[in-house]
């Protein structure tokens, strides 16, 4: 992250907590990234990434990494459904800015 970049709890656009390791590694699917792709992207180790999509984190993890994951899928075009009174949670993937899908 460069110093121009918004910190990443300004660009997550779902609240982390609503969040769950499912979602995580469904979203890295609907992108076709690797653990490491997920990683590099969000500037963390792919040990992390593999603790919270295995569930070895969340929710005791550090929120900054998961605050940092959430914003970097959201970047490249994933929004997470989430709904506490139908219990239903989920990944999409939206056009990102400038793609005409």
């Amino acid at each position: 992250m460069t110093r121009r970049d918004p910190h990443p709890l300004a660009r997550a656009q779902s609240f982390p907590e609503f969040v769950s390791s499912l979602q995580i590694k469904a979203a890295r699917a609907l992108l076709d990234w690797t653990q490491a792709d997920l990683a590099e992207a969000a500037g963390i180790s792919a040990r992390i990434i593999g603790n919270l999509e295995n569930n070895r984190g969340l929710p005791r993890f550090d929120p900054k990494y998961i605050v940092n994951v959430v914003a970097t899928l959201e970047d490249a075009g994933i929004a997470f459904i989430s709904s506490q009174s139908n219990k239903q949670i989920g990944v999409v993937f939206t056009s990102r800015e400038g793609e005409g899908h």
